[in-house]
């Protein structure tokens, strides 16, 4: 009985590191991952949205003028002066796919069904992964800024330079209303639930609501100085807005249209988008080569104030997220555990002793012992299972 105790004590211990190697294989849910553009560096930092830790830079070679990730998270793409480039995610791998120089904008169907580069007076729709162009859609005017709605039905296309801005249906191209002057545009995105699209204006102190099934209902809403980047929180509560020159954000209830307050973020902000689950939003802060990240887990009542600053390349301004891992997470190899030789009981040897008279009465024989098996493995499993079933309880 005593030498069966350590076997047991074996088999548990085997038990839970089996356990644990399966345990730590499992990827952690809620991962995603934020593709950072810096422009003056020619180069992509990635960084973990669950960790906020920068995983690695990926050099890309070209002027970058705008960045986009496809819904399944294998792609990311850049518009560069050189052309479009795609980076594959699985590999940090990128490439020029061509569609010739100088794209304005660039972004993604929302149903993964391809991606959008506008290049002044027209867009090239193209196929997933490659730089094969689908279609092409013509535009009056040339255009700088670009938005596609959540469902992929509609494009908001504005200008940095001309003073109209237009909405498109898509992927058709159809106009969907008569372009407007509404002045010089910086940035425009739309709202979760695709009833509004909203545009910064430039040297207006203002971003516009546009009603995008009714183009002709707009709303103003004034902000305390000119904006740039634009997001709406996915709740569909809260806008926020990048201030540049005040080195601040600014968040609007975007039922009421009313600033809600400002929250001080780094050097000269750009961008902001937010995280999957609302939690946080991320800044890119151009002149601070920086990226501030802000808690927004209180909204809408608590817009929040950045947590945390992570240290990117020069000038960051373009922000994309890809739902998986930009590289296998390598799998640690387990160290090998030596199974355990049994080790046998020792047969006691005979000591011979004097055999007694025979009597008449004949001796009962002894029956000769049947061989027990030693518990295999199957037996060492179950005798685990039940161990660590006891130690759960205890627990408990």
């Amino acid at each position: 009985m005593m030498r069966r105790v350590p076997i047991i004590v074996i088999a548990v211990t085997l038990a839970f590191l089996a356990c644990g190697m399966a345990q730590a294989a499992v990827p952690a849910p809620g991962q995603g991952f934020l593709y950072v553009a810096n422009t003056d560096q020619r180069t992509v930092t990635v960084i973990d949205m669950q960790t906020d830790a920068v995983l690695r830079t990926i050099e890309v070679g070209g002027q970058i003028n705008g960045i986009a990730a496809d819904p399944t998270g294998y792609y990311v793409y850049l518009a560069c002066y050189d052309g479009v480039r795609i980076i594959d995610t699985q590999t940090d791998d990128s490439r020029n796919v061509g569609m010739g120089q100088g794209p304005k904008a660039i972004t993604v169907s929302p149903d993964g069904s391809g991606y959008y580069v506008l290049y002044g007076n027209y867009i090239n729709l193209a196929k997933i992964g490659s730089g094969d162009v689908a279609q092409k859609i013509t535009l009056p005017r040339n255009k700088d800024i670009m938005a596609v709605s959540p469902d992929g039905s509609m494009a908001c296309l504005g200008s940095a330079y001309f003073e109209t801005i237009g909405l498109y249906k898509v992927p058709s191209g159809e106009s969907a209303s008569p372009e407007i002057d509404f002045g010089q545009s910086v940035y425009c995105t739309f709202s979760p639930d695709n009833e509004y699209a909203y545009i910064s204006l430039k040297d207006q102190k203002k971003v516009i609501a546009l009603k995008a099934h009714d183009y002709f209902i707009k709303y103003d809403i004034s902000v305390p100085s000119n904006p740039g980047g634009l997001a709406v929180s996915p709740d569909g509560s809260t806008l926020y807005a990048t201030l540049p020159s005040e080195n601040k954000v600014v968040a609007v209830n975007t039922s009421s249209r009313s600033v809600l307050g400002t929250i001080d973020v780094g050097d000269s902000p750009q961008q902001i988008i937010f995280s999957p689950d609302g939690n946080k939003a991320y800044v890119s802060d151009a002149n601070s080569n920086a990226i501030s990240v802000i808690d927004t887990s209180g909204l809408p009542g608590n817009i929040g104030n950045v947590t945390k600053t992570i240290s990117v390349g020069s000038r960051p301004v373009y922000l994309a997220i890809a739902s998986k891992p930009a590289l296998p997470t390598d799998t640690p190899t387990p160290t090998p555990v030596p199974t355990p030789t049994p080790v046998p009981t020792p047969t006691p040897t005979a000591v011979p002793t004097e055999m007694p008279t025979p009597t008449s009465q004949p001796a009962t024989p002894t029956p000769t012992p049947t061989p027990q098996p030693s518990p295999g493995f199957e037996v060492l499993a179950a005798l685990a299972c039940l161990a660590t079933a006891g130690i759960y309880r205890i627990k408990k």
